[in-house]
C-alpha cells in the first residue's frame, strides 16, 4: 500500500479535484491568451512560443488586453474587456494562491483549510470553501474573454460567427459532481 502523499494528509480528495479544475481552467486561459496573441500579431506557433514561454500568466492577459484594446472601436466594448480582465486578474491572484499557497488548518471555524501565500507585503489567504468557484469563475470568464477577443483576432464573419456559437456551447453551468 502506498504512503499517503503530503497533500492527501492535507486536504480532502474534493478539495484536491477542485484545486485540479483551477489547474485545468487557468491552463485552459493560458492557451487561449497564446492563441489570440499570435494570431493578432500573425507569429506562427514557434515564434510565437518564443515571445509568450517565459511570460507569466497576467502578463499575457496584460499584453493581450493592450494588443486587442488598441484595434476596438467602440468604448462600449472597450470597458466591457476591461471590466472583463478585472475579473480574470482577480481570479489569476485567486489561483496563484489556491496552487502555490501553503495549505494549513487555520481557518475561522474548526477543521477549515486555507491556503496562505507569502507575500513581500502582506500574507494571502483563500479558504477551501472558495476553490470551486475560482474555477468556475475561471471557466466562465475565460469564454467571455474569448468571445470579446475573438471579434479582433478573427476579422471576417464565419469566425466571429464560430467564436459565437463556440460560447453559447461552452458556457454553460459548470458541471457538479
Amino acid at each position: 500500500m502506498n504512503n499517503p502523499i503530503f497533500s492527501e494528509l492535507l486536504l480532502s480528495p474534493q478539495e484536491l479535484h477542485d484545486i485540479g479544475c483551477v489547474a485545468v481552467e487557468s491552463a485552459a486561459l493560458e492557451l487561449l491568451l497564446n492563441h489570440f496573441t499570435w494570431r493578432i500579431l500573425k507569429l506562427d506557433n514557434d515564434d510565437g512560443r518564443l515571445l509568450t514561454a517565459s511570460t507569466m500568466l497576467d502578463k499575457k492577459l496584460d499584453l493581450l488586453h493592450d494588443l486587442v484594446r488598441s484595434r476596438m472601436t467602440s468604448d462600449e466594448k472597450r470597458n466591457k474587456l476591461a471590466d472583463i480582465v478585472s475579473l480574470i486578474k482577480e481570479q489569476i491572484v485567486n489561483r496563484n494562491t489556491i496552487i502555490h499557497g501553503f495549505w494549513n488548518e487555520t481557518g475561522e471555524s474548526e477543521g477549515e483549510m486555507v491556503a496562505t501565500k507569502i507575500l513581500r507585503k502582506s500574507d494571502r489567504t483563500i479558504s477551501a470553501s472558495k476553490i470551486r468557484e475560482t474555477a468556475e469563475k475561471m471557466h466562465n470568464l475565460t469564454q467571455d474573454f474569448a468571445v470579446a477577443v475573438g471579434e479582433i483576432a478573427y476579422h471576417d464573419e464565419w469566425q466571429r460567427e464560430l467564436s459565437r456559437q463556440f460560447h453559447e456551447a461552452s458556457h454553460t453551468d459548470y458541471p457538479k459532481k
